[in-house]
C-alpha cells in the first residue's frame, strides 16, 4: 500500500508543486554525486575569483527518529496531498506498535514519533518535512543544498566580516525551523570550512549555534567524500589508497599455495567491492588522478590486486598482469567513469559548466 501512494503522490502532487531542486535524496536522477557537483562546482568558482566559501556542513541529529507525526502530516497537506491519504499517513505513523521481549516477558509500546524503519513512505515523508527549510533559506539569497538529513550551507563574498554575519544569520534561521519541528542540529557533527586560498582571513568569526560556537576546520567529509578547504585531494587520495590496501591485505590473507579463494572471485572482490570504494564520487575529483605522483601510487594499489588474483612472481609486470585480467590501468579507469558521471549529470539537468573539473569531460 505504501509502494502504491508513494508512486501516487510522486505522479500528482508532487509533479503540480515539486521537491525544491536542491533536495538531492530519493529523488530521479538525482545522487550524492550531483550534490557534490552542485557544491564543489560553486566552490571552485569562489576560489577561480579570488573569494572565499564558507560552507557550514550540518547533521540533522535524529532526523527519521525524532521528526513528530505532526511535522509530516502538514508537510503533507501542504504540498496538496488529499485529506484521505493525509488521514490513511497519520493513521499509519500512529498505530505503531513496537514488541520487545526479555526473559520471558513481553511489552509492547506505541510508537509516538519518526518515520517507521524501512518504510516505502519514510523517505518521501522527511524530503516534505526538509524541503520546508530548504525553500526558506534559498528564498533568502543563503544557497542550501540537502541531502537526507546532511544540509550545507554555502556563503561567497570577498569581506570575511560579512561572510561571518550572513552565515550566523542563517544558522540562526535554521536553529529556529528546528526547534520549531522538534528537531536539532548536532553541534558535534557540524562542521565550518572556508574554502579559499587567501591566507589572511582575521574577520571570520565562529558563529553560534544551540549557544555553542561551531569551529573552523580545514576539511570535513561530506556525503563520504573529504573535501579539503583548497580542494586539493590529497586527504582524499590518502585515505582511500590506504583503505583499498588494508582491505586487499585482508583479502591476501584468505589465499594460500594450495587453499583459499579461486582467482574468479578474487577478480571480482576487487572490481565489485575494492576498486569502488577508490572511485566513488571520481567525477568529482578525477583530475588529481591525472597528476603522476597520484598515478603511480594508484599503480601500486592495483599491482597488489593483480598480484593477489593471478598468484604471479613479484618480478611480474604489472601492464602483463593487467592485460591478462582485463583491467584498465587505474588513471585511466577513473577518468571513463568521471566522463561517464558527467554525462548523466548532463544529460539529467544537474550540470554546471563552469565547473573547473568537469568541464574538459564533455568537450
Amino acid at each position: 500500500m505504501e509502494k502504491l501512494l508513494e508512486k501516487h503522490l510522486r505522479q500528482t502532487s508532487l509533479l503540480q508543486r515539486p521537491l525544491h531542486p536542491n533536495q538531492h535524496a530519493y529523488q530521479s536522477g538525482k545522487s550524492c554525486d550531483s550534490a557534490l557537483h552542485q557544491l564543489v562546482s560553486r566552490v571552485e568558482a569562489s576560489i577561480n575569483n579570488q573569494e572565499i566559501a564558507l560552507v557550514a556542513f550540518l547533521d540533522i541529529e535524529g532526523a527519521f527518529d525524532n521528526t513528530s507525526f505532526k511535522s509530516m502530516i502538514r508537510a503533507a497537506s501542504n504540498r496538496g496531498v488529499e485529506d484521505t491519504i493525509c488521514k490513511w499517513i497519520k493513521a499509519m505513523l500512529e498505530g505503531q506498535l513496537v514488541e520487545t521481549s526479555l526473559a520471558g516477558e513481553t511489552m509492547q509500546v506505541t510508537v509516538r514519533k519518526g518515520c517507521p524503519q524501512g518504510g516505502v513512505l519514510s523517505p518521501l515523508l522527511w524530503d516534505l518535512v526538509i524541503d520546508e527549510l530548504l525553500v526558506t533559506l534559498n528564498d533568502e539569497g543563503y544557497y542550501t543544498q540537502g541531502c537526507a538529513d546532511d544540509i550545507a550551507i554555502l556563503i561567497v563574498g570577498k569581506n570575511a566580516s560579512t561572510i561571518s554575519e550572513l552565515m550566523q544569520r542563517a544558522l540562526t534561521r535554521t536553529e529556529g525551523w528546528c526547534g520549531q519541528e522538534h528537531l536539532r542540529v548536532n553541534p558535534a557533527k557540524a562542521t565550518l570550512v572556508p574554502f579559499t586560498k587567501i591566507r589572511k582571513l582575521d574577520g571570520l568569526k565562529p558563529p553560534i549555534l544551540h549557544n555553542e560556537p561551531v569551529q573552523f576546520n580545514q576539511e570535513t567529509k561530506f556525503l563520504g567524500l573529504v573535501l579539503d578547504s583548497k580542494l586539493t585531494w590529497n586527504q582524499r587520495l590518502e585515505q582511500m589508497i590506504d583503505k583499498c590496501n588494508r582491505a586487499l591485505m585482508t583479502i591476501r590473507r584468505t589465499i594460500g599455495k594450495a587453499w583459499g579463494l579461486k582467482p574468479r572471485m578474487m577478480h571480482w572482490l576487487y572490481t565489485a567491492v575494492v576498486r569502488p570504494m577508490l572511485t566513488y564520487s571520481c567525477l568529482i575529483w578525477w583530475t588529481k588522478a591525472t597528476q603522476k605522483q597520484a598515478i603511480a601510487k594508484l599503480a601500486k594499489v592495483q599491482r597488489l590486486a593483480c598480484l593477489c588474483i593471478t598468484g604471479a612472481a613479484k618480478s611480474t609486470p604489472t601492464a602483463d598482469m593487467e592485460t591478462m585480467l582485463n583491467l584498465l590501468p587505474l588513471d585511466i579507469y577513473i577518468r571513463g567513469k568521471a566522463r561517464i558521471g558527467a554525462h548523466r549529470l548532463k544529460w539529467g539537468g544537474n550540470w554546471r559548466t563552469q565547473n573547473r573539473i568537469l568541464r574538459g569531460m564533455t568537450e
